[in-house]
């Protein structure tokens, strides 16, 4: 992150993210987007993900934040925390690049 000018944090509340996360695990449908040997569809997998994501806030949220404070200085943070702040963060992206 040191080179970055803007870091963009998709900050979504933890139950938005295991519900979601839970959602997308238990389709059965094949994606192109996912890496070989990454299959759709498997309970244990399901079950994992939806933990990490519940328990990314213990595990992961502290790390995050002292890395965006060290690098604060040369680069510019910006925190979503929903579907309306990221609808309004990419339509003035949009406008700025016209």
């Amino acid at each position: 992150m040191p080179r970055a000018e803007l870091t963009v944090w998709l900050d979504i509340p933890r139950l938005i993210c295991a519900l979601r996360v839970a959602r997308l695990s238990m389709r059965t449908t094949d994606r192109p987007d996912l890496p070989a040997g990454c299959r759709q569809g498997n309970v244990k997998n399901a079950v994992e993900l939806v933990r990490d994501a519940w328990q990314f806030d213990a595990q992961q949220r502290a790390r995050i934040e002292a890395e965006f404070a060290h690098c604060s200085a040369a680069s510019t943070i910006t925190r979503l925390r929903s579907r309306d702040e990221i609808a309004d963060f990419l339509s003035s992206v949009r406008a700025h690049h016209r």
